[in-house]
């Protein structure tokens, strides 16, 4: 097995933990759009709990399909194909006039696109760019990172939801998921002899 640069492993770990950062601060702030969306678009909460349920689903489902696919091809083209999926998820939130659109693009676009960026890729990605001494540490750094989107995340999607209304606040995280992309180049691994 070759191992990999330094300074290519920091990258990794660094641009992994933005990505997770992001995706999972990203996913967290759903909830604090029921409220406001249901009552917008007279839709049920059911329509709008479905949605996020089949999010889960998907993403727990689609975490091993993209696990292999990154062990295959590599993390980064799964990260940058992900992130273009979780950023027109979000985006389509906002302009979804049924609860079915919602539901494609909430439940199955979001959850497919988190499954692309989050532990099941990016854990495979710096496990194997990290020296074996220093994997528990990393890999800590990017389940710490994946909790620290949330906290920073949650509290700004709510005040962008009380400030500029659900449909800014959708924007504003199709912006933030769209960091994803750009993201995704730091996470693909290169090896040396």
């Amino acid at each position: 097995m070759n191992a990999v640069a330094p300074r290519t492993a920091t990258l990794i770990l660094l641009c992994g933990s933005i990505v997770v950062s992001l995706s999972l601060g990203i996913r967290h702030t759903f909830g604090l759009f029921m409220q406001p969306m249901t009552m917008d678009l007279a839709w049920s909460r059911e329509a709008f709990s479905f949605a996020i349920a089949l999010q889960n689903l998907m993403w727990g489902a689609g975490g091993p399909v993209t696990g292999w696919l990154a062990d295959r091809f590599g993390a980064g083209k799964v990260v940058f194909g992900g992130g273009l999926l979780y950023a027109a998820g979000v985006g389509l939130m906002a302009i979804s006039s049924t609860p079915f659109m919602f539901t494609l693009s909430a439940g199955v676009l979001v959850g497919l696109g988190l499954s692309a960026t989050t532990f099941s890729v990016i854990y495979g990605a710096v496990g194997r760019a990290v020296a074996p001494d220093k994997r528990a540490m990393s890999l800590a750094v990017v389940g710490a990172a994946g909790s620290f989107g949330q906290f920073l995340l949650v509290p700004s999607g709510q005040y962008l939801i009380g400030d500029m209304g659900w449909f800014a606040a959708l924007m504003g995280l199709t912006v933030a998921a769209g960091l994803i992309v750009p993201l995704a180049l730091g996470t693909a691994e290169r090896e040396h002899a």
